[in-house]
């Protein structure tokens, strides 16, 4: 069973069971940018040139916090 949280910006999205939760072919830095796009872009407070670039660096910033705290099942 994979571990929760990816050992690279690669690895495919699961869940916490080790579901295969993406079939999309999206990464987990992917898959957090575009939550992350979707909520910047609702809280209107970021210009919308900006917003792609802010997305993809919470995305990190959620990878870099999760790669520190690792869960292995």
């Amino acid at each position: 069973m994979p571990n929760t949280y990816a050992d690279d910006n690669f690895s495919p999205v699961y869940d916490e069971n080790g579901t295969h939760i993406s079939d999309s072919g999206l990464t987990k830095r992917e898959y957090f940018a575009a939550f992350a796009l979707l909520g910047i872009l609702a809280s209107r407070k970021c210009p919308d040139k900006d917003a792609a670039a802010k997305a993809v660096t919470l995305a990190d910033d959620l990878i870099a916090k999760l790669s520190s705290r690792r869960v292995y099942k």
